[in-house]
This record gives C-alpha cells, sequence and structure tokens, in this order.
C-alpha cells in the first residue's frame, strides 16, 4: 500500500470540529457495508405542527412512482450461458472465476491487496443463489470493504469488467436493487487502535434485494440515495462509486411511515481528507411518509435550500454542497401541497 494514501486513510478518522453528532449505536444497529472516512447518521428531532408556509426551492430531486419500477436496456450485464451451467453456482467456483477481476483493486487503498491473497482467504458475503452475469459481493479478512464481481461465464474468466460496469446508474433500476442487495452486510469486528478489520463478517442472511422495485432515486456527484420495496417492506440504500474513498455506502431497513427525515452525511476533497478532488458536502436520506406530504425543504447552516419532492409517501435525495467547510447542521419541513408544514425537525 502506497504509504502516504494509507497515512491519509488513518488522517480520515478524525473527525473532529465536525458539528454533526455520532451515534455508534445508531451507526451499527443496521446493517451495512461502508468504505468511509465520514459515517454520519443525523437523527430526525421530535416533530412538530406549525403554520401555514411556503418553502423556497433552489433544487429539486427526483422520484418514482411506488410499484412502477422502470426497465432500462443493459440494466444488467449480459449471461447468455446462464442455461448452460449448473445454477446455483458453488461459492468456491464464484471465487475462482472473480479472482482475475479482483486486481483492479489494487490501485485503492481502501481495498485490501490482492496480490498477496489467495482464493482461500475470499468468501460470498451472502448465503444466496448466483448465477452467471450476477454481480456477487466478496470479503476477505483484514478488509471491511467488500468487492464487486460480475461473475464470468466459464472460460471468460480473464475478461476485463471496468468499474464502470459495475457501479449503477440511477436509470438502471434492476441494477441498483441488486448492488444495494450485495452492500447489505452486516459491520465486521474493527480494531480502533490499528484501524485493521480483525474478522469478516460471515456469510450474511440478510434479505435478498435483487428484484426490488426502486421507488426513489437520485444522485448528485459522488452519491446515489435510493428506496427500494419489496413484498410489502421499504428498503433505503446509499451509494458510492467503487473508486471513491470520499462517501458511505450502507442498506438497511427504512424507518417506520413518519414526516422524521433521518439524514447521513460525508464529505470529499483534498481539504476533507479525502482523495478526490473535488471538496464538497453531501447530506442524503430516503424514507416512506404519510401520503399527504408533497416535498421536504432542507435548509443547511449555510444557507443553502433545497426543495425535495415527495411522491404517493415515498422520497430519496442527495443535497451536494459544494466547498470545504465540511458538515453543518440541517433543517427540514415536510409541506403538504399547498404549503402547509406538516413536521419539521433539525440534525441536532
Amino acid at each position: 500500500m502506497n504509504d502516504p494514501l494509507h497515512d491519509r486513510l488513518r488522517q480520515a478518522a478524525d473527525d473532529t470540529g465536525q458539528p454533526l453528532k455520532t451515534d455508534l449505536d445508531d451507526l451499527l444497529g443496521r446493517a451495512r457495508a461502508g468504505r468511509s472516512r465520514h459515517r454520519t447518521r443525523i437523527a430526525g428531532a421530535a416533530l412538530v405542527t406549525a403554520a401555514a408556509v411556503v418553502g423556497t426551492s433552489l433544487g429539486v430531486r427526483a422520484a418514482l412512482p411506488d410499484g412502477e419500477p422502470v426497465p432500462t436496456a443493459g440494466d444488467k450485464l449480459p449471461h447468455s450461458a446462464v442455461q448452460a451451467e449448473e445454477k446455483p453456482l458453488a461459492h468456491d467456483e464464484i471465487i475462482r472465476r472473480c479472482l482475475p477481476q479482483l486486481a483492479k483493486y489494487d490501485d485503492y487503498p481502501m481495498y485490501p491487496d490482492t496480490r498477496k491473497l489467495t482464493a482461500k482467504d475470499w468468501m460470498v458475503s451472502h448465503e444466496r443463489d448466483y448465477a452467471v452475469g450476477d454481480i456477487v459481493a466478496l470479503n476477505a479478512l483484514n478488509s471491511g470493504n467488500p468487492v464487486l464481481c460480475a461473475i464470468p461465464e466459464q472460460g471468460s474468466e480473464n475478461k476485463p469488467v471496468t468499474f464502470a460496469d459495475l457501479d449503477p446508474a440511477a436509470d438502471q433500476p434492476a441494477r441498483i436493487a441488486e448492488v444495494c442487495s450485495e452492500m447489505f452486510l452486516p459491520p465486521s469486528s474493527f480494531d480502533p487502535e490499528s484501524g485493521e478489520v480483525v474478522e469478516a463478517p460471515s456469510p450474511a442472511l440478510t434479505p435478498d434485494l435483487r428484484g426490488a422495485t426502486v421507488a426513489a432515486v437520485d444522485d448528485a456527484g459522488l452519491i446515489m440515495s435510493a428506496l427500494l420495496v419489496k413484498d410489502g417492506e421499504h428498503w433505503t440504500c446509499t451509494l458510492t462509486p467503487l473508486t471513491s474513498d470520499a462517501a458511505v455506502t450502507e442498506a438497511g431497513g427504512a424507518l417506520p411511515r413518519s414526516y422524521q427525515v433521518a439524514f447521513s452525511g460525508t464529505t470529499s476533497g483534498p481539504d476533507n481528507k479525502s482523495l478526490t478532488k473535488e471538496n464538497a458536502s453531501y447530506y442524503t436520506a430516503a424514507g416512506v411518509m404519510p401520503r399527504d406530504a408533497r416535498s421536504i425543504e432542507v435548509t443547511l447552516a449555510t444557507g443553502a435550500t433545497f426543495s425535495v419532492p415527495v411522491n404517493d409517501g415515498n422520497y430519496a435525495f442527495v443535497l451536494k454542497d459544494p466547498g470545504s467547510g465540511g458538515l453543518v447542521d440541517a433543517d427540514y419541513r415536510v409541506l403538504d401541497a399547498h404549503g402547509n408544514v406538516l413536521g419539521q425537525g433539525s440534525s441536532m
């Protein structure tokens, strides 16, 4: 590992000076996977009712109707040999086929050095069935950051698969659900003194979200936020490119339907101890509200204001605040169609 990069990642653990409060129990309470220097959960405060107020909007985010996923050409990698091979593939066979794809992770210090690992050092992260073309998460000892692989057909193990082939776009709902499902992992055992993972997570019996409906999605800069629905249950997911050290990737159960908003926050750029080039702060959330909610107005302590649509009770947003000022407190108001305030809260 490159020593300067390693030092910068170690320094990233120091979040002093950030006004947002971090609740460790809350962070570890939901199953999630992270590759982040900053993992900040901002719990919504108690809600109060107020008189009618019309909100100001400086930015609008998109939501999708509940129950209406949008199929997209190229949403899945081709797997012409699925019918020709035994399903499910054995885990050791999946690892064997994926090993050639993992070399590209060696350029990024937040992942294990695959040159020092053998097939026996890797494990498939979930106990579920996989076939050719599926995305699969793999974990190695001494790394809490899972890697993704697109399972190749036999004989095509050395065919290049880029990070762009794995990271979903906002118009690829099936791929979003698939990657969110793979990133839904329990926390690993982490040694805060050494900064190393001392025990990888066991294969997780976490919900298989492949095939879920993407009820709302938004992306800005490095980050994508999505609300998934499967079998009547709602799940939230935040994704960041596999090559980014500046943001958090996580998945978990949505809060019960209410006017409460629970934010997550992260920063990017050299001034924020990140290897990414752009200094910025990001605020994300996804969830479900009563269906009379039509929008969420968010105001940052910097004065920046954003308006987020709520569609049939579903919402997801990523708010990007450029600059190196770091995360600040955020206030929000939930509005109905007439601008009446249904609930409000803050990050404090």
